[in-house]
């Protein structure tokens, strides 16, 4: 099936062979379907209603009485845990046991509400937004990327960018006059114009666009801190709203100048648009034409940084020059050592990079530090100091520098359109955001990207994302990234095709790990991932006045065999009111970690896991599961795991594979295919596990759901290995918490969550 189409499959008319059943993706627009003797409107399926579940009929999308033609899996599996589609949503109160700063936390993102509160309707959610982002027609629009993440977080933009026009005669120079004078500079224009004779007249028309975009930006990002106190001290604290800083000082958010700040006093739509048409001015430039221009060079010093046109010979980016706004490299197998494409200060808030060919290196100064011990080099920030790793004293980087396509207070943006490069860096790096938007786009080649936390897209009060084309990629990291979202932070991950190594280091030294970001779960023997599609809060257990709501973290990925490692918390995964999502369209991947692993959410979270097709592989290498993995929603939380198709095998932990504690909602669906699962008999495949001993929790149902449709499958429960083809299995609930219940079916049929 063409990857144009398989998102239009997703969630879940698993019987995708009856084409009148499937659903249509945004962009692309499919004949209407015929429904016995009609046609049917936009908006509506050929399905049936539960009144009438043998009839097809034109039902509108999002109809919760609507059921699949044939025999309706999901809906027995409902009905044997006394629900339905219409009445499978979280009891109104469950928010009643917070205080009133949680139940009223103004960092809560808008979707939370429909998506998490009604958990049948999280599969088509999370379908839309994976679509929007993994539309391979349009990948590598980073613009159209910003404007889908504002939206998720709140902020709609105007789509289209403003257009500039430019000197026909001069146009760089003109435009560096213009840039000049609009950031309070003095400029000689005939010198300028001297400057730039050498640069190719079809380049330099491009490249003055962007200028004014620049101009924009800046301006847009001014307007957007206008209201901002202290910037500086606004700058000092972004790292430490997820990061440690690196002179140790930790923020409080119960503290009313950072409560004002972050909720009052920052314009985001301002900040998000300027960012938005930024972009576009770069995508629409379309520079790709000048690939291999040599000849020339161009370096003038602005109020904003410096701007830079480099030719097609190999170069040495440094870090003595000073702070760069635009740099443009025609190609070449350059070097950077500067902070590439990232916001380099709270007064040189806006820098983009844009590199056309050639195999680069992207990286830093470094300097050698006691605490590297085969971790990744340290910059001058250094490390902090080695502890005992079982309490979470650790050598973590101490690094304070943004890189390679980071917005710090700012916007931040690297492209690379050709060749196999190398992305290190340590922290706030390659696609970050905090408190402001940071892009890293790299359009081909066989890529490593190397970092330590904060990086390859991951945001904190802002939005942050690496965009990847075609090639063999390598991803490395430890924690808060890869598709991370923070408080108020949108950060993606998306990878267009390739066989991929997505890796965060799982720290578990036996396994070869390196526990260096203390877990509470796994206290020197893993680490805290929050990584491949991952959204995190900040739960404060007094007053709640320091809670802060999740924010959303992405990934996702086209096609390709694909192997994914990771430790506590990843590959679609969230915490307190946050929300992950891992979408992989194609190929037969891998999965390992070790706990909060492929849709498993707690503390009122929501996760999103779902592999379109392949023969996949979860939890069978040498990282070893512990637990709380595979479609699990713990303590108010909702899980889900979505395979739809393959010969896959299952290597599951306690409580895993479609399963609730506490008063959380867990689903595993497996579509189609011979699978093989391997599971403790205790609390999976549709179980419930702890309900609390706490009467709170007692009246309100926790829900677990496991569906396997077809196929011949196997099951080995502990040391007994069974078929349960065509049986329905319940859980028998706990007397002290009678609406705890858990179901597993394995039977033909037909899926659907809602169409």
């Amino acid at each position: 099936m063409p990857r144009g189409k398989l998102f239009g499959c997703l969630f879940l008319l698993l019987a995708c062979a009856k084409p009148a059943a499937q659903k249509t993706p945004a962009s692309k627009k499919l004949p209407p379907a015929l429904c016995g003797d009609r046609l049917c409107a936009d908006g509506e399926q050929c399905l049936a209603l539960e009144s009438a579940p043998t009839s097809p009929a034109c039902v509108s999308a999002g109809d919760c009485h609507a059921v699949p033609l044939g025999r309706d899996l999901f809906g027995e599996a409902l009905n044997a845990v006394g629900l339905s589609r219409c009445t499978a949503t979280l009891p109104a109160d469950y928010l009643a046991r917070w205080p009133s700063a949680v139940q009223h936390d103004p960092y809560r993102l808008s979707h939370f509400a429909t998506a998490h509160d009604s958990p049948l309707t999280a599969p088509h959610w999370a379908d839309g937004l994976a679509r929007a982002f993994g539309d391979p027609a349009r990948l590598h629009v980073a613009g159209e990327s910003i404007a889908e993440a504002a939206a998720r977080l709140g902020f709609p933009l105007q789509t289209e960018p403003p257009p500039h026009a430019v000197d026909s005669g001069a146009p760089l120079a003109m435009a560096m006059v213009d840039l000049l004078h609009a950031r309070g500079g003095t400029a000689d224009g005939s010198a300028l114009s001297k400057s730039a004779v050498p640069v190719p007249a079809s380049l330099q028309k491009k490249i003055a666009r962007i200028l004014y975009a620049l101009i924009d930006a800046a301006a847009a990002r001014d307007r957007a801190f206008a209201a901002v106190t202290d910037l500086p001290a606004a700058y000092h604290l972004a790292p430490s709203l997820l990061l440690t800083s690196a002179d140790g000082a930790a923020f409080d958010p119960s503290l009313p100048a950072v409560r004002d700040l972050l909720t009052k006093q920052i314009g985001w739509t301002d900040l998000y648009q300027g960012a938005h048409d930024l972009a576009a001015a770069v995508e629409n430039a379309a520079l790709e034409t000048e690939t291999g221009a040599r000849g020339f060079s161009f370096d003038v010093d602005t109020p904003l940084g410096r701007v830079v046109i480099a030719d097609a010979a190999d170069q040495i980016h440094d870090d003595t020059a000073g702070p760069v706004l635009l740099l443009v490299d025609t190609g070449g197998n350059d070097t950077y050592r500067f902070p590439a494409g990232a916001s380099s200060a709270w007064d040189h808030p806006i820098s983009v990079v844009i590199d056309l060919a050639g195999d680069d290196t992207y990286g830093y100064t470094e300097v050698a530090d006691p605490g590297d011990s085969g971790r990744l080099p340290s910059d001058h920030d250094g490390r902090f100091i080695s502890g005992d790793v079982t309490k979470g004293e650790t050598a973590r980087s101490k690094s304070d520098q943004a890189r390679q396509g980071a917005g710090r207070c700012g916007i931040g943006m690297l492209f690379d359109f050709a060749g196999n490069d190398h992305y290190r860096s340590l922290r706030m790096s390659q696609g970050f955001g905090a408190l402001g938007v940071g892009v890293l786009v790299d359009r081909a080649g066989d890529d490593v990207y190397e970092a330590e936390a904060g990086a390859q897209g991951a945001a904190v009060f802002g939005i942050g994302l690496l965009l990847d084309g075609t090639g063999n990629d390598r991803h490395r990291i430890y924690s808060y990234g890869q598709g991370f979202g923070f408080v108020k932070g949108f950060g993606a991950l998306v990878d267009g095709s390739g066989d991929d190594d997505t890796f965060a280091d799982p720290g578990a030294p036996d396994e070869g790990g390196d526990p260096l970001y203390f877990s509470p779960q796994l206290p020197g023997r893993g680490n805290t991932s929050f990584v491949q599609g991952a959204g995190f809060g900040r739960a404060d257990s007094g007053a709640g006045a320091g809670s802060m709501s999740g924010g959303i973290g992405v990934l996702v990925d086209l096609a390709g065999s694909d192997h994914y490692t990771a430790s506590v918390f990843g590959q679609g995964a969230a915490y307190f009111f946050g929300t992950g999502i891992l979408v992989d369209a194609g190929g037969d991947d891998r999965y390992e970690g070790k706990w909060y692993l492929q849709g498993a959410a707690a503390h009122n979270a929501l996760a999103v896991f779902h592999d379109l097709a392949g023969d996949d592989r979860y939890n069978t290498g040498t990282i070893k599961p512990v637990a709380t993995s595979m479609g699990v929603g713990h303590d108010f939380s909702v899980g889900w795991m979505i395979d739809d198709a393959g010969n896959d095998i299952y290597n599951a932990p306690g409580l895993a594979l479609g399963a609730g504690n506490a008063c959380g909602w867990g689903f595993f669906i497996d579509g189609g295919g011979d699978d093989t699962y391997t599971a403790s008999a205790d609390r999976t495949l549709g179980a419930v596990g702890e309900t609390a001993d706490d009467a709170f929790y007692a009246a309100r149902p926790t829900i677990g759901v496991s569906v396997d449709r077809g196929g011949s499958n196997a099951y080995t429960l502990g040391v007994q290995t069974v078929r349960r083809a065509g049986k329905l299995t319940t859980t028998d609930a706990d007397p002290k918490a009678p609406l705890a219940k858990g179901v597993q079916l394995d039977a033909d049929g037909a899926l659907l969550v809602l169409p």
